[in-house]
């Protein structure tokens, strides 16, 4: 679990983020725990931020970061992805509102994970290769943030950088509600859906496929997509990607359930691209 990391004084901070819970009536357990990363899942998140760069059609992308938590991943997709023509548009959400003002201070405490990736000077062995992914990562992560504690790595959002992201304190279950319907390109929602009842979930998955436009994408959690394939799929997403397990797509030309079935089953074919 990852420290808090708004604070001079690590090891009180590890402490008070540890029990950092919000009681939450829409959580199976009674509880969130906000926890994220930078670039969280590395193999994972380069696949999905290729697959947003072709989407990419000369407008903005319009993108959510479903349970936010203090915004790390908002500003990781705005940083991987800063070299299109036209900035995406990306909206954290978070029903706590504690997270959603850490989000929007930019302030953070690299943690042992992150640092190797993010920045120029670490001495923490990498355990994961370097890829000219990963090398691009840390160029931009050092242009768009300024360390402001060497001793405890803490580092803050520069002035006038992201000022295409911002954040809104709400229910995920309710997405409609903030969201115009076939709006949206992308929802990441990673380390979320455990929290919430299995009806819950499908109204998630109602409402996302709602707002999503035909062809927009839902990526869940690598442990996730498992327990929630069969949801996902009676909801009418496809999943036409064997190699990538986490993505789920709006069909292009929306269909009826028994018709995606049915061609599924005549054509034996797991991609959809051309329905």
């Amino acid at each position: 679990m990852q420290i808090n990391r708004i604070s001079y004084y690590p090891q009180k901070f590890k402490a008070i983020h540890r029990n950092n819970i919000e009681k939450s009536a829409r959580s199976n357990s009674g509880a969130l725990i906000h926890t994220s990363h930078f670039f969280r899942y590395n193999d994972s998140d380069e696949y999905i931020v290729n697959f947003l760069k072709k989407l990419h059609n000369n407008a903005p992308l319009n993108i959510i970061s479903a349970g936010c938590s203090f915004g790390e991943e908002v500003y990781s997709y705005a940083m991987a992805l800063e070299d299109l023509k036209h900035k995406p548009n990306i909206v954290g959400i978070d029903i706590s509102q504690k997270a959603i003002y850490e989000a929007e201070k930019g302030t953070y405490m690299l943690d042992e994970y992150e640092r190797p990736m993010l920045e120029i000077e670490c001495k923490i062995p990498n355990k994961r290769p370097a890829t000219p992914y990963t090398k691009e990562l840390k160029k931009r992560f050092n242009q768009n943030f300024e360390l402001i504690n060497p001793k405890f790595h803490e580092y803050k959002k520069k002035k006038d950088t992201f000022k295409n992201c911002s954040f809104i304190c709400g229910d995920l279950i309710d997405l409609n509600k903030y969201f115009k319907e076939n709006s949206q390109d992308a929802i990441l929602c990673r380390m979320v859906l455990y929290h919430m009842s299995s009806d819950d979930r499908v109204k998630f998955f109602e409402n996302a496929f709602k707002i999503l436009k035909p062809g927009g994408i839902l990526c869940v959690d690598q442990f996730d997509c498992r327990d929630y394939h069969g949801a996902l799929i009676k909801v009418g997403f496809q999943h036409p990607y064997n190699n990538m397990p986490l993505i789920y797509q709006k069909p292009k030309q929306e269909i009826g359930m028994m018709t995606y079935l049915k061609q599924k089953i005549l054509s034996n074919k797991f991609n959809f691209d051309n329905i």
